[in-house]
């Protein structure tokens, strides 16, 4: 077989990029708007999101065991512990969810793949706006000197944030390592 001729290289390339899916390449003859500064800008901004999700990933979820540690034996530290870890989460999460916003528009997923991106990008933007929101019942919690049915409330969002941050997270890693990246 001979070697590909370039225009047959760029062909596959394209399929690569959209994530080498199965079946039949469509290849769109149109080319892709020019690169204004001001997307150049939101598309470099865009690729810190991989990065800048474990951090909010981790204080969220620590979050939990902290609080189930202050329970346990009302020590003020874990108390401040879990202040802490929800209100600097919250904030990252929300810079995290903004870059992800930054970063989708120039991601090339199709099929199965770009479902996935839709339903991360939605369950990352609602983890970010539940961290705010742990975060508020976390000051007010703590104001109020734990009144036992917000401390409830408050223990429910760490747990149902939990959930939320893993499977936004599962996602986000399905995007990157594929569909089944959790097989054994």
């Amino acid at each position: 077989m001979p070697p590909l001729t370039v225009e047959e290289k760029e062909i596959v390339k394209a399929w690569i990029e959209v994530g080498a899916p199965p079946g039949p390449l469509v290849v769109s003859p149109q080319k892709p708007p020019p690169f204004t500064l001001r997307r150049r800008i939101v598309r470099d901004l865009g690729q810190f999101h991989p990065p800048s999700t474990h951090f909010p990933i981790a204080l969220l979820i620590v979050a939990l065991p902290a609080e189930f540690l202050w329970v346990l034996t009302r020590k003020d530290s874990w108390k401040t512990t879990v202040r802490f870890c929800v209100t600097l989460g919250a904030v990252t999460a929300v810079i995290t969810a903004t870059l992800g916003w930054c970063d989708a528009p120039f991601s090339t997923y199709a099929g199965a793949s770009a479902s996935v991106l839709s339903w991360h990008r939605w369950l990352g933007t609602a983890t970010a706006i539940w961290a705010v929101l742990a975060a508020a019942l976390s000051e007010l919690s703590n104001r109020w000197n734990n009144p036992p049915r917000l401390a409830g409330y408050f223990r429910l969002t760490l747990v149902i944030g939990a959930v939320l941050v893993s499977v936004a997270g599962y996602l986000g890693a399905s995007l990157i390592y594929g569909l089944n990246h959790f097989s054994w």
